[in-house]
């Protein structure tokens, strides 16, 4: 998000990202990778840890 002076108003901007749909192809590799289970607990903390920011 971020505001500018812009003439006699402001100008404003909101930049946006839905990510976890951009993680099911990451998911997929490291539960190839790593197996089900863990690769499970990977995209749950990935996913959490998204959310927070």
């Amino acid at each position: 998000m971020a505001a500018a002076p812009e003439g006699d108003g402001t100008r404003f901007a909101v930049l946006g990202a839905v990510r976890p749909a951009v993680l099911g192809p990451v998911r997929s590799v490291y539960g190839q990778l790593l197996g089900v289970r863990r690769g499970q607990a990977f995209g749950r903390r990935v996913a959490l840890r998204t959310a927070a920011r």
